[in-house]
Parts: C-alpha cells; sequence; structure tokens
C-alpha cells in the first residue's frame, strides 16, 4: 500500500520531541510544535482566535500561506484562525490540524500535484473507512481540497496522539479497562478523535504506514 508521504513530517517532530526529553510529557504544548516546525519548516506561524460561523460550512480553523517580502528575501508566513468558541481539547486538535497543513502546501493552493501531496484513491478511502468506522460518518466526495483536509486530519491524530501511545494503551481499551474520555482528557484530544483513532481498522491503517515507510515507534520511557 502505497502510503502518503507527509507523516514523515510529523514523525520528525515526535523524533524531535523524544531528542528534547519531551516525547513522554503529554499533552504535547503547541507552542513545542509550533517552535519545532519554525526551526525547518517554516519562518513564522500567527495563530488567533476569531469568530468563525460554524452553522453552514462547519468551519472550525483556517490556515493561510503566504510569502512576506523583506529586503533581501521574503519569509515563509502560516496563519491560522480557530473558532474561539471551541472548548480546549476541540482548539489543540483544529489548531494542530491546520498545523498539519504545512507538511501538505507548499503555497494556498489546494492542489495536490502541485503541493506534493502523495495519496492513492485507494489509500483515501481505506482512511475515510477508518476514520468513519466508530465515529461520523464522512463524505466520500474526492476533491482535492476535502482530500487535504481528511490527510490534515489523519496528521492532527498522529501529532497528538501518537502511534506508540495508542499501541501502549489498546489492550487496556479493547478490555473496556479504560474509557473514551479517560484519554480524551489525558492526551487533550476530542473524544470524538478517540473513537475513531482506537479502532481496530485504524491501527491497521497506521501500522501499513508504520511499514510503508519504516518508521521505528519510539521508546517510551
Amino acid at each position: 500500500m502505497n502510503q502518503m508521504k507527509s507523516i514523515k513530517g510529523v514523525r520528525q517532530v515526535l523524533e524531535k520531541l523524544a531528542e528534547d526529553n519531551n516525547f513522554t510529557k503529554v499533552p504535547y504544548d503547541l507552542s513545542e510544535i509550533v517552535d519545532i516546525l519554525k526551526i525547518s519548516w517554516v519562518d513564522e506561524i500567527e495563530i488567533s482566535p476569531k469568530v468563525i460561523s460554524t452553522d453552514e460550512n462547519v468551519v472550525f480553523g483556517r490556515y493561510k500561506r503566504y510569502q512576506l517580502p523583506e529586503v533581501y528575501s521574503s519569509k515563509d508566513c502560516v496563519k491560522i484562525d480557530y473558532a474561539s468558541s471551541l472548548n480546549i481539547c476541540e482548539r489543540r486538535f483544529v489548531i494542530a490540524k491546520e498545523l498539519c497543513h504545512i507538511f501538505l502546501h507548499k503555497t494556498n493552493n489546494v492542489s495536490s500535484e502541485q503541493n506534493g501531496l502523495t495519496i492513492t484513491e485507494d489509500d483515501l478511502e481505506f482512511l475515510i473507512s477508518a476514520l468513519s468506522s466508530r465515529g461520523e460518518i464522512l463524505s466520500v466526495n474526492k476533491s482535492p481540497a476535502y482530500l487535504c483536509e481528511i490527510v490534515a486530519k489523519h496528521l492532527a491524530c498522529e501529532l497528538l496522539f501518537p502511534y506508540e501511545f495508542r499501541e501502549l494503551y489498546k489492550n487496556k481499551y479493547e478490555n473496556n479497562e479504560v474509557p473514551d474520555y479517560e484519554l480524551a482528557l489525558l492526551f487533550r484530544i476530542p473524544e470524538a478523535v478517540v473513537v475513531q483513532i482506537m479502532s481496530p481498522e485504524y491501527f491497521d491503517f497506521s501500522e501499513g504506514v508504520m511499514k510503508t515507510f519504516n518508521i521505528s515507534p519510539i521508546e517510551i520511557t
């Protein structure tokens, strides 16, 4: 299965957290993730709460990437707006999802071909199936913009609740020894996200990604 190469960007962030002895300090402080992204990926990141209407389009966050001209060069900048009405867990996940667009886009154009987004239709259908297995039913719309949102959501899951920790809690979760809300509180993510990514289908997908890219799990100490 040809999986998405953008997962490597997320793994680099997690490896940097491990290098700084912060991998096990969950939930991750988003400011630490932003600092890491500013080392290797972009020059500036601005994150702001906004009054965003969610009634019609269900938009909780917005991402914009642009070049800021300077005297001898230009800065690669990212601006993220999130709905001010979100609770802490929702806000963290929405911001993380928007940050993950950094791994997908060189510009604000959502064309998968122009921005190096590498995911096949089979991968997309498998991911939609995994994300829908125990939670919301996702649309089968395959427009580039929608595809990018699905991939960004997957990357945010891996960033805030990494594979290593899901594997750590897998047996207890399957035996109903740890409830969804407990994991949601521990990792500060929405409970609905926990339901989705702790499903067997999502584990199969994540393990396929790890195997395809020869990604070794980070040791939890």
